[in-house]
């Protein structure tokens, strides 16, 4: 094992008091238990961690976003998170050779566990075992506190997106392209495929709004034909179009540890899905 030392040996002073080598201990970093596939081949898919838990938990028991009588006394439910949603759709993209992250809110790594019986918002104790589990493996983005965690997401998948017409501009081959012509899996995702897409049912209108805001407030910027101040030639609106994958859980029977696994099911139609699928189903049969 690999070690820092600080100091000599041990000394005496003048003022006969003993000082010590203090020796630091490398340690290696946290084991990161999947592998993501190359960026040559893969798109990344960044998942809004919020959205998919609280309509994981609302799929599991839809009572429990409506409003009940309880003995005359009209009682609100809140919706508890399920980090076993954003589990099911990280499964779902790995297992697809997508690289895939979770964007979450920075307070959930301090959530306390929670009695079942409890009617208060926070995890009962197994879906605490899971986020840090989730967060330990290194799925998970933390939101800074106080921040928009639907910007983190957009940011990131935007920036990936960059980053492969990026590539596309200034190399024509890289030794990772090599690499694509070998695809175990049978058949290549097209480049228009390779960026970021962010995964949510939410339409993300408030940051729409604001970059139109913005686009009013500074409209002579926009003369140089760029559609945003973040200098993209496409605008917020255009882009979520083309790079948002909704979702939806179906109870199909699955049992897991004794209760009831919803399955995950992105937007079938949408392009991206519909080229892994098929890559999927041809990887199988072979």
């Amino acid at each position: 094992q690999h070690h820092y030392t600080l100091g000599g040996p041990i000394q005496q002073s003048q003022n006969n008091i003993q000082t010590a080598h203090v020796q630091i201990n490398k340690t290696p970093p946290p084991a990161i238990f999947h592998n993501m596939p190359s960026p040559a081949k893969s798109p990344l898919i960044v998942i809004d961690g919020a959205n998919i838990a609280y309509n994981y938990a609302e799929s599991l028991d839809p009572s429990s976003s409506l409003e009940t009588n309880n003995y005359n006394q009209s009682r609100y439910n809140k919706r508890q998170p399920n980090p076993h949603g954003i589990r099911l759709a990280i499964e779902y993209f790995l297992s697809r050779k997508c690289r895939v992250t979770a964007v979450v809110p920075t307070s959930w790594y301090r959530l306390r566990p929670r009695n079942k019986n409890e009617g208060d918002a926070k995890m009962v104790t197994d879906e605490v075992d899971e986020l840090r589990s989730l967060r330990e493996q290194g799925f998970l983005v933390a939101c800074p506190p106080g921040d928009d965690d639907d910007a983190y997401s957009i940011a990131l998948a935007r920036r990936e997106e960059d980053r492969q017409k990026h590539k596309a501009t200034t190399t024509a081959h890289h030794e990772d392209d090599a690499m694509m012509d070998d695809d175990e899996d049978g058949g290549l995702i097209p480049e228009s495929l390779l960026g970021g897409f962010v995964l949510s049912n939410d339409f993300f209108h408030d940051a729409v709004r604001r970059e139109e805001q913005a686009r009013k407030d500074h409209h002579q910027f926009y003369s140089a034909g760029v559609s945003s101040l973040s200098g993209r030639k496409s605008s917020l609106r255009e882009w979520l179009k083309q790079n948002r994958i909704s979702y939806s859980f179906a109870n199909v029977g699955q049992i897991f540890q004794g209760q009831v696994e919803m399955e995950f099911l992105p937007n079938p139609r949408h392009p991206l899905i519909e080229c892994i699928e098929a890559r999927h189903r041809f990887g199988s049969d072979m």
